[in-house]
């Protein structure tokens, strides 16, 4: 496999990732907003599902944001020449 080749997967995978991040994001905005006029309309059981939906869009935009953090850093350590700093040992005996 070739850099070309990896840096076009890369921004593949970039790409989707991003897309996840935004749609979370959206349903974070558009849940919170429905919940609050659910609550004030006082119909609960909607307010319950959006509450419900806000969550799990919450925790999915944290998992996209975890998941460009760890690409970007498996892209530094494929391209790098140099070992990962996981596996690099550290001479703390002077």
């Amino acid at each position: 496999m070739g850099m070309d080749e990896l840096s076009n997967r890369f921004a593949s995978a970039r790409r989707r990732i991003a897309l996840l991040g935004s749609l979370a994001r959206f349903t974070w905005v558009v849940n919170g907003l429905v919940g609050a006029g659910a609550l004030a309309c006082h119909r609960y059981e909607l307010a319950s599902y959006a509450g419900y939906i806000f969550t799990v869009s919450l925790f999915l935009a944290a998992y996209a944001r975890r998941a460009a953090r760890h690409l970007d850093n498996l892209q530094e350590v494929l391209t790098s020449h140099a070992p990962p700093r996981s596996l690099v040992a550290v001479d703390t005996v002077s």
